[in-house]
């Protein structure tokens, strides 16, 4: 679905980019406050680490690139596929529905 909103969201002045990233410091916080006073994580929550916190980030950047950024040829190609299936899904979710 943010793949299709995104041209709307431009329009607002919305950057994806930005408020995924905006979405996972939040996210952390919550998790980070659902710690114990020792520091442990309370069980069966994945609490995250710095690694997959740069993997989320890497992710963000690759799939929902930054408005102003300069997307080469393969990640526009990427993206652009991406879209052709979020239509699709969104189709079959219209006539299911």
């Amino acid at each position: 679905g943010s793949h299709l909103k995104r041209p709307y969201m431009e329009i607002l002045g919305i950057d994806n980019n930005l408020q995924f990233r905006r979405g996972m410091k939040l996210h952390r916080e919550v998790m980070e406050g659902m710690r114990s006073k020792e520091g442990k994580a309370p069980r069966g929550v994945l609490v995250g680490s710095p690694g997959l916190d740069r993997f989320h980030e890497r992710a963000i950047d690759l799939f929902f690139p930054r408005t102003d950024a300069v997307k080469p040829a393969w990640q526009r190609t990427m993206l652009t596929f991406i879209e052709g299936l979020a239509k699709i899904g969104d189709r079959a979710l219209k006539v299911a529905a």
